[in-house]
């Protein structure tokens, strides 16, 4: 936004204590994804005085703390807390704060009566958003697309946000034709949003949805990519028109949430736009 141009330097400082854990089953199918379960703290800042072009004389902050625990060893749980801000002359705004836990057991292949019944992996996870004077063009969404897959996508918003995952992730047929492999999910969404604190929010504000889908894991690619195919059925009558137990279909490509936290998520997209893969 015009009223939003800075620049300036930027100073960041990481240090990572290196744990890893390489497992497969637990977002990609057979694909060994490393994570790294010690702790990471990242801090960056940007000075951006009006000499040098910016709008106001802001300084620009963001920072988090990542860690996780092995419980066995096909199981951890991972946990990241973050934050933001934007200082100037006048004010203090757009401050975020975010805490997420995930928790991943790879339960591996189970049968029922005697018949086989896939390979499972049961996939949580837990986030909590708290704003504060945020942009107007930035708000703290769920929907279909962010979160909540009983209702349509961008329904709630607001500068408070709640949401959890449940599922039991199950993978049937490695590699057929060494083209795919199938499996599937059984999930429970709950969340919401409210501009009028976490309080409002669990008292008025929270929906929920139960659904199932299949999972097609691209062999041939070379991050190992997932289509999903959803079935969600909401729990409660939203605002967007949804009725309870209507169903709603979504296609798409990824997990509705995998283990990967969001400063991993933004340094793989920094890393991709460094090497060119993004504009």
């Amino acid at each position: 936004a015009e009223d939003r141009r800075f620049s300036g330097p930027l100073f960041a400082f990481q240090r990572i204590v290196p744990d890893y854990l390489s497992i497969n089953f637990v977002d990609r199918f057979e694909r060994v994804e490393d994570f790294n379960l010690g702790n990471e703290l990242n801090f960056r800042t940007q000075v951006a005085p009006k000499a040098l072009g910016s709008r106001e004389d802001t300084l620009l902050l963001k920072a988090s703390t990542t860690d996780g625990w092995r419980l066995t060893p096909t199981s951890f749980f991972r946990a990241e807390i973050n934050g933001a801000s934007r200082i100037d002359l006048h004010e203090v705004s757009n401050v975020l704060f975010g805490a997420r836990l995930k928790f991943y057991d790879i339960v591996g292949a189970l049968q029922l009566g005697g018949f086989y019944i896939g390979k499972h992996t049961l996939a949580s996870s837990l986030s909590i958003d708290i704003g504060e004077k945020l942009d107007r063009d930035f708000q703290l969404l769920l929907g279909a697309g962010n979160g909540l897959r009983g209702y349509k996508d961008r329904t709630f918003s607001g500068d408070h946000r709640i949401v959890l995952h449940l599922e039991d992730r199950f993978y049937m047929v490695e590699d057929v034709f060494r083209l795919l492999s199938i499996g599937g999910a059984l999930f429970f969404d709950a969340g919401g949003t409210s501009d009028d604190g976490i309080s409002d929010l669990l008292k008025d504000n929270l929906y929920a949805d139960v659904g199932f889908g299949l999972r097609f894991g691209v062999s041939r690619s070379s991050g190992g990519a997932v289509i999903r195919a959803d079935v969600a059925f909401p729990l409660r009558d939203g605002p967007d028109g949804s009725g309870t137990f209507e169903p709603r279909f979504i296609i798409t490509a990824g997990q509705a949430f995998s283990a990967k936290l969001p400063s991993e998520r933004l340094r793989s997209q920094a890393a991709s736009v460094s090497a060119g893969f993004l504009p």
